[in-house]
Protein backbone atom coordinates (compact mmCIF):
# COMPACT_ATOMS: atom_id res chain seq x y z
CA UNK A 1 0.00 0.00 0.00
CA UNK A 2 0.93 3.73 -0.84
CA UNK A 3 2.29 5.53 2.40
CA UNK A 4 -0.29 7.50 4.83
CA UNK A 5 0.70 11.52 4.08
CA UNK A 6 0.90 12.54 7.66
CA UNK A 7 -0.21 15.84 6.92
CA UNK A 8 -3.56 14.57 6.05
CA UNK A 9 -4.05 11.22 7.14
CA UNK A 10 -4.77 10.11 3.19
CA UNK A 11 -3.16 7.46 1.50
CA UNK A 12 -0.29 9.44 -0.59
CA UNK A 13 0.20 7.12 -4.32
CA UNK A 14 4.11 7.35 -5.00
CA UNK A 15 3.15 8.59 -8.13
CA UNK A 16 1.85 11.89 -7.35
CA UNK A 17 4.73 12.68 -5.06
CA UNK A 18 7.68 12.96 -8.02
CA UNK A 19 8.11 15.55 -9.47
CA UNK A 20 6.38 17.44 -11.62
CA UNK A 21 5.34 16.02 -14.96
CA UNK A 22 5.76 17.99 -18.21
CA UNK A 23 4.43 17.28 -21.55
CA UNK A 24 5.02 17.84 -24.79
CA UNK A 25 1.07 17.78 -25.68
CA UNK A 26 -0.63 20.44 -24.21
CA UNK A 27 -3.15 19.01 -22.04
CA UNK A 28 -6.80 19.93 -23.05
CA UNK A 29 -8.51 22.33 -20.90
CA UNK A 30 -10.24 21.66 -17.41
CA UNK A 31 -13.35 19.74 -17.54
CA UNK A 32 -15.37 18.80 -14.93
CA UNK A 33 -17.60 15.02 -13.94
CA UNK A 34 -14.57 12.72 -14.19
CA UNK A 35 -15.13 11.23 -10.43
CA UNK A 36 -17.23 8.59 -9.81
CA UNK A 37 -17.56 6.86 -6.24
CA UNK A 38 -18.96 3.13 -6.55
CA UNK A 39 -19.22 2.72 -2.50
CA UNK A 40 -15.73 1.56 -1.94
CA UNK A 41 -14.18 1.95 -5.30
CA UNK A 42 -13.46 5.16 -7.07
CA UNK A 43 -13.21 5.52 -11.11
CA UNK A 44 -10.98 8.59 -12.05
CA UNK A 45 -11.07 9.78 -15.50
CA UNK A 46 -7.91 11.82 -16.05
CA UNK A 47 -8.37 13.40 -19.13
CA UNK A 48 -5.36 15.03 -19.55
CA UNK A 49 -3.02 11.40 -20.02
CA UNK A 50 -6.37 9.98 -21.60
CA UNK A 51 -6.69 6.99 -19.35
CA UNK A 52 -9.04 5.77 -16.32
CA UNK A 53 -8.12 4.88 -13.17
CA UNK A 54 -9.90 2.70 -10.82
CA UNK A 55 -8.77 3.25 -6.64
CA UNK A 56 -9.96 0.80 -3.96
CA UNK A 57 -10.92 3.17 -1.40
CA UNK A 58 -10.01 1.22 1.84
CA UNK A 59 -6.96 -0.17 0.65
CA UNK A 60 -5.97 3.12 -0.57
CA UNK A 61 -4.61 1.52 -4.00
CA UNK A 62 -5.55 1.63 -7.49
CA UNK A 63 -6.27 -1.79 -8.66
CA UNK A 64 -6.65 -1.34 -12.33
CA UNK A 65 -6.13 1.53 -15.14
CA UNK A 66 -6.85 1.85 -19.14
CA UNK A 67 -5.51 3.70 -21.21
CA UNK A 68 -7.17 4.96 -24.06
CA UNK A 69 -6.17 6.82 -27.30
CA UNK A 70 -5.00 10.07 -27.57
CA UNK A 71 -7.36 13.06 -27.32
CA UNK A 72 -10.22 10.80 -25.98
CA UNK A 73 -10.64 12.62 -22.80
CA UNK A 74 -12.37 10.81 -20.23
CA UNK A 75 -14.89 12.83 -18.68
CA UNK A 76 -18.73 12.28 -16.95
CA UNK A 77 -19.53 9.41 -16.40
CA UNK A 78 -22.53 6.79 -14.88
CA UNK A 79 -22.91 2.85 -14.19
CA UNK A 80 -26.02 0.45 -15.32
CA UNK A 81 -27.64 -2.25 -13.79
CA UNK A 82 -24.88 -4.20 -14.12
CA UNK A 83 -22.36 -2.33 -12.65
CA UNK A 84 -20.99 -1.80 -15.72
CA UNK A 85 -19.43 2.10 -16.15
CA UNK A 86 -19.73 4.22 -19.26
CA UNK A 87 -17.50 7.14 -19.11
CA UNK A 88 -18.41 9.85 -22.23
CA UNK A 89 -14.80 10.78 -24.10
CA UNK A 90 -14.97 14.36 -24.96
CA UNK A 91 -12.75 13.15 -28.36
CA UNK A 92 -15.98 11.25 -29.44
CA UNK A 93 -17.20 7.79 -27.94
CA UNK A 94 -18.21 6.01 -25.02
CA UNK A 95 -15.81 3.80 -23.24
CA UNK A 96 -17.57 0.88 -21.42
CA UNK A 97 -15.56 -1.22 -18.81
CA UNK A 98 -16.32 -3.17 -15.48
CA UNK A 99 -14.52 -1.43 -13.23
CA UNK A 100 -12.79 -4.91 -12.29
CA UNK A 101 -11.09 -5.12 -15.57
CA UNK A 102 -10.90 -1.51 -16.83
CA UNK A 103 -8.08 -2.33 -19.53
CA UNK A 104 -11.22 -4.56 -21.07
CA UNK A 105 -13.30 -2.43 -22.16
CA UNK A 106 -14.98 -1.11 -25.67
CA UNK A 107 -15.19 2.44 -27.48
CA UNK A 108 -18.30 2.44 -29.05
CA UNK A 109 -19.67 5.31 -30.98
CA UNK A 110 -22.48 7.80 -29.62
CA UNK A 111 -21.51 11.15 -31.47
CA UNK A 112 -18.77 13.06 -32.04
CA UNK A 113 -18.56 15.59 -28.97
CA UNK A 114 -20.44 13.90 -26.00
CA UNK A 115 -20.70 15.77 -22.68
CA UNK A 116 -23.00 14.27 -20.48
CA UNK A 117 -24.13 10.79 -19.66
CA UNK A 118 -26.69 9.10 -17.76
CA UNK A 119 -28.05 5.84 -17.06
CA UNK A 120 -31.83 5.58 -17.54
CA UNK A 121 -32.72 2.30 -15.25
CA UNK A 122 -36.37 2.38 -16.74
CA UNK A 123 -35.59 2.00 -20.35
CA UNK A 124 -32.06 0.03 -19.78
CA UNK A 125 -30.30 2.49 -22.12
CA UNK A 126 -27.08 4.96 -21.55
CA UNK A 127 -28.35 8.57 -22.55
CA UNK A 128 -25.47 10.59 -24.09
CA UNK A 129 -26.12 14.60 -24.39
CA UNK A 130 -24.14 15.84 -27.45
CA UNK A 131 -22.36 19.05 -27.96
CA UNK A 132 -23.53 18.61 -31.67
CA UNK A 133 -27.20 18.87 -30.43
CA UNK A 134 -28.24 15.33 -30.57
CA UNK A 135 -29.66 12.93 -27.41
CA UNK A 136 -28.48 9.73 -28.06
CA UNK A 137 -29.70 6.54 -26.33
CA UNK A 138 -26.97 3.36 -26.22
CA UNK A 139 -27.70 -0.15 -25.27
CA UNK A 140 -25.61 -0.45 -21.97
CA UNK A 141 -24.88 -3.66 -22.99
CA UNK A 142 -23.65 -3.57 -26.43
CA UNK A 143 -23.35 0.13 -26.76
CA UNK A 144 -25.35 -0.08 -30.32
CA UNK A 145 -26.70 3.41 -30.99
CA UNK A 146 -31.44 2.25 -30.69
CA UNK A 147 -31.79 6.37 -30.67
CA UNK A 148 -31.05 9.57 -31.77
CA UNK A 149 -33.08 12.99 -31.31
CA UNK A 150 -31.76 16.12 -32.47
CA UNK A 151 -32.58 18.40 -29.02
CA UNK A 152 -30.88 21.90 -29.71
CA UNK A 153 -27.22 22.92 -30.27
CA UNK A 154 -24.38 22.33 -27.24
CA UNK A 155 -25.85 19.97 -25.22
CA UNK A 156 -23.79 19.58 -21.95
CA UNK A 157 -25.65 17.74 -19.42
CA UNK A 158 -27.88 14.59 -19.31
CA UNK A 159 -30.00 13.72 -16.06
CA UNK A 160 -32.87 11.24 -15.82
CA UNK A 161 -35.04 11.22 -13.22
CA UNK A 162 -38.57 10.04 -12.32
CA UNK A 163 -39.05 8.55 -15.51
CA UNK A 164 -38.44 11.85 -16.95
CA UNK A 165 -34.96 13.21 -19.38
CA UNK A 166 -33.87 16.73 -18.71
CA UNK A 167 -30.67 18.10 -20.84
CA UNK A 168 -28.97 21.01 -20.49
Amino acid sequence: PSPVDPGTGFFLDARLADAPVTSSVTPPPLSGGTLLVLGETAIVGDPDRDRLVVVDLVAGRVTGEATLEPGSEPGRMTVDASGRVHSALRGGGVYSFMPRSPDEGVRHEACAMPRGIAYDAEADLVRVACRGGELVALSPETGERVESIMVDRDLRDVVVANGRIFVT
